[in-house]
């Protein structure tokens, strides 16, 4: 075997229903140069069959068993037995395209970069069993792209380069800086300390304007479906403070970057009209105001830092009153959509808010009549045989039919829309 160009690292827990597309993408990269180390966490499913039955037609695949249940410490393991120039994490509900890792590894030996990063797909798997997907880029900027950046702001990099797994890291890069995992129990957002390390710790990085990774996002039981977000993120804001404490209180762009960090895992969790308030979310909620109104009030971020169009002061509310402006607002979907069946449904807004609003309707038994939106391309395409209509067509709905808009950028300019084509306010509402 030649030298070994990426260790492709693929932490798993009984993932059996997804883990053979996974390992197939890996295995049948045009980058042959790769070693894939499995590194399972006591898999009950058939999960270690399927990666034994490979490991037998390809001498790259190396299986690794951890006594212990922790993403983080079954990537740290892989990444001390990683002989690649380069180390890739595939997560092993997802899958990569077939030229992904020579993509990106080309680039990063040229221009001797510490990481090389692409856009991705989101993907989900219809009632039909085909996947809709949708693509995903890291920066909206095109400047960010095609060039080697080296005069790095880190906070811009840490709002906006939000995942691990679209790219490749160089190992001596992250030994050099002694950039590991937490090795908390469970898989729950440990991708955010290693983003937070690589992104203050990086001289020379390069992001493609190409997306070759193709991540999962209805898996049961995935973190990024859960309500437990703040929980899961204050643990790894607390291993990051610990570990990079001297540089957070020192230095002023690494503390913007951090509380910018803060900011936005609370903006994305509290933004979400459906978090449920168990005891346990409470004093996370409460320890995340206390922070973010700390760095507001000593002047270390404002608005004008953060990727979110949504001023700070008006997502920092206490808990108590936090608390009855979500009920009121979900009280308000409901009453405008009515119980479940008694009105038609139309979804404004097929991007990432309308497909989550999609779910979460399914969840609570809602059918969903149309989608509608403003992209002349895609109309009459389906999502789950639901079609995409124009926003035009509101005219022939019912005049019983309901609207969410899922976007809430623009939702005074879409229920104007709305309105002028003869819907009345009172049917319309916000996701």
């Amino acid at each position: 075997m030649n030298e070994i160009a990426v260790s492709v690292i693929m932490p798993s827990l009984n993932v059996a229903g997804y883990i053979e597309e996974c390992i197939a993408s890996a295995v049948n990269q045009t980058l042959k140069e790769l070693e894939i180390i499995c590194v399972d966490a006591g898999s009950t499913d058939g999960t270690i069959e399927i990666i034994e039955r490979y490991a037998k037609q390809d001498q790259r695949i190396k299986l690794v068993k951890s006594e212990i249940k922790s993403y983080g410490a079954q990537v740290n393991l892989g990444i001390k037995m990683a002989r690649g120039c380069y180390i890739a994490i595939l997560e092993t509900d997802d899958y990569i395209s077939h030229d992904m890792y020579e993509q990106l590894y080309k680039p990063a030996i040229e221009n001797d970069c510490d990481f090389v990063k692409c856009n991705y797909y989101a993907f989900w798997t219809q009632t039909d069993g085909t996947k809709y997907t949708q693509l995903r880029r890291s920066f909206h900027e095109n400047c960010y792209y095609w060039r080697v950046l080296d005069k790095l702001v880190p906070k811009d990099i840490c709002i906006h380069d939000l995942y691990l797994w679209d790219g490749i890291y160089k190992k001596s890069f992250l030994l050099d800086n002694d950039i590991a995992f937490s090795e908390t129990r469970g898989a729950a957002f440990q991708d955010v300390g290693f983003l937070f390390q690589t992104s203050i710790l990086c001289k020379r990085v390069m992001y493609l304007d190409q997306a070759y990774y193709f991540y999962r996002t209805d898996r049961d039981g995935a973190s990024s479906n859960s309500d437990k977000g703040l929980l899961y993120s204050f643990d790894e804001y607390n291993f990051v403070h610990s570990k990079y404490k001297a540089l957070i209180m020192n230095d002023k762009e690494i503390a913007r970057t951090f509380y910018c960090r803060i900011a936005l895992a609370f903006y994305n969790s509290v933004n979400d009209p459906y978090q449920i308030f168990g005891r346990e979310y409470k004093p996370y909620y409460q320890w995340f105001f206390r922070e973010i109104t700390w760095a507001v009030e000593n002047s270390i971020i404002s608005d004008a830092d953060m990727n979110v169009n949504t001023p700070l002061a008006l997502i920092l509310k206490p808990y108590e009153e936090y608390r009855v402006n979500q009920e009121k607002r979900r009280d308000l979907i409901r009453s405008i959509l009515g119980k479940p069946s008694e009105y038609p449904v139309v979804i404004f807004g097929c991007g990432n808010f309308g497909v989550h609003a999609y779910r979460w309707m399914k969840q609570m038994n809602y059918s969903v009549k149309a989608f509608m939106d403003n992209d002349e391309h895609k109309w009459d395409r389906t999502i789950d045989h639901i079609r995409i209509i124009n926003p035009r067509e509101a005219k022939k709905q019912s005049r019983e039919t309901r609207y969410i808009v899922a976007n809430n950028l623009y939702f005074a300019d879409m229920k104007t829309q709305l309105m002028q084509y003869g819907v009345t306010e009172d049917h319309i509402c916000i996701f």
